[in-house]
């Protein structure tokens, strides 16, 4: 916490809800003073906690008196946060859209309103829109099968391309030290389009990917692999090391009544359906 001020601030420090985050109890309530110019830290130790309990929130009070009056300024910093995703070494994985060969790798559960971050009211219950997310990789390629839940599914019938469901992923394949908030170079993104019958073959605009979308009962399920040329310049994974590569998931769901078309968003990870402007809360992705 710096303070950039000429004076000397006093600020309280207490931390709100989600008791279970904190891996040593939540902390107790602080009070502290930063002298003028100076930068005060504090770290906290946050521990995994389970899928849709609210993050707790930092409430900031500062105290600053110059010239004879007090001022009191309020702040609040929500702890961020994203999931963390285990990315298995795979072998022969055929991009069909099927997951019979992908039963040793761990699916990533997203099933709640929490999750819902573009008009969370028309979203009615995971039958209505959630996702499994598996990531798997080998020498070359990046695998990722996304099983969608979607008990409507509107493909091309729904008009223009932004109108139909369909799953985008986003990546970063910066290192985590020189990572930015913008979503910029060279950072990338592909869209797979919900298929109209059985199964949908599509054309990567990423040079080298493969990608292809089936229907199933209940939703659909759409299945990649991204050569490690295409994701960035020198990707390699590192087994055990710091997550190489950050990415999001989002799911746009068409829902159609008698009187009314709604679309909302599903994500992964972050706090935004924006994922094409901002990486900030893409999950990280760890290899095994």
């Amino acid at each position: 916490m710096p303070n950039t001020t000429d004076t000397e601030v006093a600020c309280t420090l207490t931390w709100t809800g989600g008791d279970d985050w904190f891996a040593d109890g939540k902390p107790k309530d602080e009070t502290l003073t930063i002298p003028a110019g100076k930068t005060v830290e504090r770290t906290y130790r946050i521990g995994p906690s389970r899928q849709g309990t609210p993050p707790p929130v930092l409430n900031i009070r500062y105290e600053i008196t110059a010239e004879g009056r007090t001022k009191h300024i309020p702040r609040k910093l929500p702890l961020r946060i994203v999931a963390s995703l285990t990315a298995r070494r795979v072998k022969g994985i055929t991009i069909d859209g099927k997951l019979d060969d992908w039963s040793d790798v761990p699916a990533h559960l997203t099933n709640t309103r929490e999750r819902v971050k573009y008009k969370p009211d028309a979203w009615s219950g995971p039958e209505d829109c959630s996702m499994t997310t598996r990531i798997g990789y080998d020498d070359k390629n990046l695998y990722l099968a996304v099983d969608v839940t979607d008990n409507v599914v509107v493909g091309s019938e729904g008009g223009s391309q932004w109108e139909r469901d369909g799953v985008m992923i986003f990546w970063d394949p910066r290192p985590p030290n020189q990572r930015g908030a913008r979503f910029t170079a060279p950072c990338k993104m592909v869209r797979i389009w919900a298929p109209d019958v059985t199964i949908g073959l599509q054309e990567g605009t990423i040079q080298g990917c493969r990608m292809v979308s089936r229907r199933h009962k209940g939703g659909y399920t759409v299945e990649l692999a991204i050569p490690f040329s295409a994701i960035g310049k020198d990707f390699k994974p590192t087994v055990g090391g710091k997550p190489p590569i950050s990415l999001e998931v989002v799911i746009y769901d068409r829902d159609k009544t008698a009187t009314e078309t709604t679309m909302s968003c599903m994500v992964l990870s972050s706090g935004t359906d924006r994922a094409y402007r901002t990486t900030v809360g893409y999950a990280a992705v760890t290899f095994r």
